[in-house]
């Protein structure tokens, strides 16, 4: 068995009596050790085993956290035995070795071996590759024998044996092993990783005695998220005449080389005994060098999940310097120890990052929890205070309603001697009117606010006079004013060119009515309402509704709007309603894209002003020939009651630069299409037949509409109905489901051919 290639650790000439000791040594740790966790193999083991040593001494001791290995052959080639000096004054060439890493070839012969070591195939999955950590108990027996008198060092090698005496070398070793487990044992208990890199570069600058012992640490973030630094951010130097390089983040040589990086980051390090003397040393380093009073140099990488995080730096100052290999391996150890508490310290950073998220993310779930328990508390109290109010508003009418209509059918009995005069029958007859009108008038608002709340509410647009929709609506309260004593007026403030407008008047026509009537209700006797329009030239028109009544406080203008809302207690109410009547203004207004503000002052009275933009139907066809053949843009009317069909239809064509409004109601889609002037109207068969023929039969026959093309998509249709259908006007058919390439084919085909028909 060749030793020959393993690299010492120590090596000096001894006599018997020293190799004797120091195999006894090896023994005492070896033996009465559990092979489980230690495994001792001697050079007598071997021999019985039939394997032959070149050597006449071989101890090996293997551990989880330390190999060690002693070695000797006698200078006499008359030696006999192994590990039997033969005579007292015999001398011997004495070799031991703690790196695990140039102990792996001799173990992995051992195990190619033809002699079973079952022990030594299970430790040797445990062994720590990084480094030997040698006990302090074998480093004080070693430093015992070594300092004994009879000892004659010599240094064969002055790579292998330092130029020093043999106990300065162990006892240096044994500084680095405290150094070390000093790291070690704060990386356990984590410590600070600012207060364990700086210890251990205090202690490690000290037993090196280097000038300058400093971390560069690389791709450091900056403000600019797109850019990063390399720095210095640790430094220890050993007096003040050196000069400190903390925060240097200069060094462009390292930044710009990706060999160095590379090479640093596959483990490998940089020794510079002497930068004037130094071969195939680049100007720039050697300039840069220079400038930081650097006579000598030692890089070893600092590496943190196989990335390179760093560089441990070494200097000397003063003059150059001989980098010995036991100070390599000391300082590549000190950067391996820090790269583990700088890992620890990054998950312990990540983790704490994750427990303040945890509890931020914790505290916003009982923030909304509790908001829902409130909001579900406040739902709860609003639907008892709706149903209340409900319960007044339908059963008041309707107690007049029954108690008056059996009032009548009882005195105008034909067994009835007493007769109702016919006036007094003309009140009740009124009072049971106006009941029904009231439940009717309630009815509707609450079916146009479950339209409008469900985004099932499309505007008919159409074009009319201002003026007289305000006239309409004012003459529909001048009797309620009149009878309740309210003097309304009305502020035209409109330019007769002003005066047409598109929009959707019916709906116009319900927040007017809904804003005089509160300006009313709450205005008491001898007060007034007054109603003004205004346009600012052909565009928005304002209307606002001014009352002299009891005024709204501030803090309850935001509840306004809010559905189901009274601002007054349930029940002290002195005014009705349901209290959605706002809340459905609100909406009609933003359907129309439009605002509604309100000013109010409590007992003086309050301001509500609406501003509507004109809602001009768009004809937009494509412009220029570079549009043809695809994403056309323009207006696409669909008339569908499927929901699920006409939202993908829309987010389709929306997609591909169209414009897509979706009617619901197919009774007033004739009237809609006829404003809008689409280029293209899709009609859903699963509207009735007879809906569907109705309305293509009017686009068809109208002048202005009767070009536009008109497709159909619906289920799959029998050659015998789609022919019928053509007939009607249809040009193209589109089978349920809805294929996405198949759609905005077709309609780009049917767009195209009519941009080209209305150009010519």
């Amino acid at each position: 068995m060749i030793l020959n290639a393993i690299t010492p650790d120590i090596a000096w000439t001894a006599p018997w009596n020293v190799l004797q000791q120091l195999c006894h040594l090896w023994r005492r740790f070896g033996i009465g050790i559990d092979p489980q966790d230690r495994l001792y193999i001697s050079g007598a083991q071997l021999q019985e085993a039939g394997l032959a040593l070149d050597y006449d001494v071989f101890h090996l001791l293997i551990e989880t956290d330390f190999t060690a290995l002693l070695w000797a052959k006698a200078i006499d080639p008359a030696a006999v035995t192994p590990d039997t000096p033969s005579a007292p004054g015999e001398q011997y060439e004495i070799s031991m070795a703690f790196d695990p890493q140039a102990i792996a070839p001799l173990i992995a012969t051992l195990l190619g071996s033809h002699v079973d070591f079952p022990q030594l195939k299970a430790l040797r999955k445990k062994i720590l590759p990084q480094r030997s950590a040698i006990p302090p108990d074998l480093m004080v027996g070693l430093l015992e024998i070594v300092r004994s008198p009879s000892i004659q060092e010599t240094a064969p090698d002055e790579a292998v044996v330092p130029n020093q005496p043999l106990n300065m070398l162990l006892s240096q070793r044994l500084e680095q092993e405290k150094i070390l487990n000093n790291v070690t044992h704060r990386i356990y208990q984590n410590q600070d990783l600012m207060v364990t890199v700086r210890m251990a570069l205090e202690q490690a600058q000290r037993l090196l005695r280097v000038d300058r012992l400093l971390v560069y640490q690389l791709d450091l973030p900056t403000a600019n998220p797109e850019k990063f630094v390399n720095r210095v951010t640790f430094e220890v130097v050993s007096s003040d005449k050196v000069t400190s390089l903390l925060h240097f983040d200069q060094d462009e040589c390292l930044t710009n080389n990706q060999l160095i990086k590379d090479a640093y980051l596959n483990g490998k390090h940089l020794a510079v005994n002497d930068i004037e003397t130094q071969p195939n040393l680049s100007p720039c380093f050697k300039q840069q060098l220079q400038g930081m009073q650097v006579k000598a140099k030692l890089v070893v990488p600092l590496i943190v999940e196989q990335r390179l995080w760093g560089l441990l730096i070494a200097h000397q100052c003063h003059g150059p310097r001989r980098w010995r290999k036991n100070e390599i391996t000391f300082l590549t150890h000190v950067a391996e120890y820090l790269a583990i508490a700088i890992l620890q310290a990054r998950s312990y950073q990540q983790l704490q990052e994750q427990k303040t998220s945890l509890e931020t993310l914790a505290q916003r779930r009982a923030r909304e929890l509790e908001d829902a328990l409130l909001s579900a508390q406040v739902a709860s109290q609003s639907k008892k205070e709706f149903i209340h109010i409900m319960s007044h508003e339908l059963l008041t009418p309707l107690t007049s309603i029954i108690g008056l209509s059996n009032t009548l059918s009882y005195w105008t009995a034909d067994d009835n001697s007493k007769k109702l005069s016919p006036e007094k029958q003309r009140v009740y007859l009124q009072t049971i009117h106006e009941s029904g009108t009231r439940l009717r008038n309630l009815l509707q608002d609450i079916l146009d606010f479950s339209q409008t709340e469900a985004a099932r509410s499309v505007l008919d647009l159409q074009k009319f006079s201002l003026k007289q929709l305000c006239c309409r609506v004012l003459n529909g309260f001048q009797e309620l004013g009149d009878r309740q004593g309210i003097s309304l007026k009305f502020i035209n403030q409109l330019e007769p060119e002003q005066d047409s407008f598109y929009a959707d008047p019916i709906r116009l026509e319900k927040i007017l009515s809904h804003l005089l009537s509160n300006a009313i209700k709450f205005t008491s006797h001898g007060g007034e309402v007054t109603f003004s329009i205004w346009r600012e030239k052909q565009k928005d028109v304002s209307f606002q509704v001014k009352d002299t009544g009891i005024g709204i406080p501030p803090q309850q203008i935001p509840l306004l709007f809010e559905q189901f809302q009274q601002l007054e207690p349930s029940m002290s109410r002195r005014y009705d309603g349901a209290g959605f009547g706002l809340a459905l203004v609100k909406q009609l207004v933003e359907i129309h894209q439009g605002q509604i503000h309100v000013t109010s002052t409590p007992k003086k009275g309050s301001i509500f002003t609406v501003r509507i933009p004109n809602q001009v139907p768009r004809n937009l066809h494509p412009v220029g020939k570079g549009s043809v053949g695809g994403n056309q843009g323009g207006t696409i009317v669909l008339v569908s009651q499927d929901e699920e069909m006409a939202t993908l239809i829309c987010e389709l064509l929306t997609a591909t630069n169209y414009q897509v409004i979706w009617l619901i109601d197919s009774e007033i889609a004739s009237r809609q299409i006829s404003a809008l002037q689409p280029i293209l109207v899709i009609l859903d068969a699963h509207q009735h037949k007879i809906q569907i023929e109705d309305i293509i039969d009017s686009l068809k026959m109208a002048p202005q509409t009767q070009q536009i093309p008109t497709l159909l998509t619906g289920d799959r249709l029998s050659d015998d109905q789609w022919q019928k259908l053509q007939k009607h006007g249809f040009q193209d058919y589109l089978p349920k489901p809805i294929h996405s390439e198949k759609l905005i084919d077709m309609v780009n085909h049917y767009v195209t051919r009519h941009y080209l028909a209305s150009t010519l």
